[in-house]
């Protein structure tokens, strides 16, 4: 089940548990125009506690934005 935690017109930021063979916990930020995504990975959920959409753009600078979602959708 995925989870919203921050949003804004630009970018939804959401939370789903995706089992512990998929990484646990994905932290995705989506691209609410495109539907692309990037997606950080941790094992327990309390570790994106807080966690604001600006903080997901400073950590995930580096990553591809990868297509998940129809554009718009989000």
């Amino acid at each position: 089940m995925q989870v919203t935690i921050d949003q804004n017109n630009e970018y939804t930021l959401a939370l789903e548990f995706m089992g512990k063979r998929h990484g646990g916990y994905w932290l995705e930020l989506i691209n609410r125009a495109t539907g692309h995504v990037k997606i950080m990975t941790a094992p327990r959920k309390d570790l994106f506690d807080g966690v604001k959409i600006s903080h997901a753009i400073k950590w995930l600078g580096n990553e591809q934005w990868k297509p998940m979602y129809k554009a718009g959708v989000k």
